[in-house]
């Protein structure tokens, strides 16, 4: 993983784990959750962000940690697992609090803002509302033909997005369980989607996974309307908003130079480039006061 100083681009610190894919920061910005991705049992940890010191691991995922998510008071977090399960920790005793099993590989996982509920995106193209205090199912949400990359929910709760690597993006009612409606405009693949904090925009991105590295394209889209705000047409592996909903921190994969960019969402600009070398970054997320983006890269490493 790698940490670094939005306004001056000055790498802060990096830390040497395995291959990452899932990584978050803490509601108080005081730990970063990071989990291992391809070809790895599943290890999660807790490390200090101010010093890069390990703090805990969290044993029990037998496969690849695909997503991670934290509860809004911290006191929890909810992973996802190519191994078929999400499941849900106390960050300060690493036993699980909810371990719920899907039919398939969990690809992502997504916390409702209450930290009741959880969205769940698996390797067949189901979406899966669960209630963590039961672990009952509430719905199981049809309509991806495709393994299911990125979800999240709105602020309020009440609507959740989903995307696919079938290269649609669905937005769906959470208390009925029913599309209420679907986002055409990607060429390639889905890989990630964001709400801004808002909550009236989405932010896909798609990226050809034939391996063409100059197919796909970032999309902001109007989330009540369904239409295209702006669009960049560059292959983009990932986007998070930062917390003021101003910016976005993207991953910009290359041939032989990969970098994460800053991306100014009212005017469409790259406003700040950071150079990565040979890995792209398939995990990012921002501090929760937005002066810092972190990035895990295929290189085993997380950057501060």
């Amino acid at each position: 993983m790698v940490l670094w100083n939005v306004e001056t681009g000055a790498e802060s610190r990096r830390i040497l784990t395995g291959i990452v894919y899932a990584i978050a920061f803490s509601p108080d910005g005081k730990t970063i959750l990071s989990g291992l991705g391809t070809g790895t049992s599943g290890t999660l940890t807790l490390w200090d962000a101010a010093t890069g010191a390990e703090i805990r691991r969290y044993i029990g995922h037998t496969s690849s940690i695909s997503s991670v998510a934290f509860s809004p008071d911290g006191r929890t977090f909810l992973s996802g697992s190519l191994d078929r399960s999400l499941r849900l920790w106390y960050v300060s005793s690493g036993a699980e609090a909810q371990r719920i099993q899907r039919s398939d590989g969990v690809e992502s996982v997504a916390l409702s803002p209450d930290g009741q509920f959880a969205l769940s995106g698996a390797r067949d193209g189901s979406v899966s509302l669960t209630n963590l205090t039961t672990g009952v199912e509430i719905h199981s949400l049809k309509g991806h033909t495709d393994i299911v990359r990125s979800l999240a929910f709105t602020p309020d709760g009440h609507t959740g997005v989903s995307g696919s690597l079938d290269g649609s993006i669905i937005v769906w009612n959470l208390a009925t369980g029913e599309q209420l409606r679907q986002f055409k405009g990607h060429q390639y693949p889905v890989l990630s989607i964001a709400i801004s904090p808002d909550g009236q925009t989405v932010l896909s991105t798609s990226f050809d996974l034939s391996g063409n590295t100059t197919n796909g394209e970032l999309i902001l889209w109007n989330l009540n309307t369904g239409e295209i705000i702006r669009r960049l047409d560059t292959p983009i592996l990932n986007a998070v908003f930062s917390p003021d909903g101003q910016t976005a921190l993207l991953s910009l994969p290359g041939i032989q130079q990969n970098a994460a960019a800053i991306w100014d969402v009212q005017t469409g600009q790259i406003i700040k480039t950071f150079q990565l070398g040979a890995d792209p970054a398939w995990g990012l997320a921002f501090s929760p006061d937005g002066a810092y983006a972190l990035l895990g890269l295929g290189d085993s490493t997380v950057r501060l």
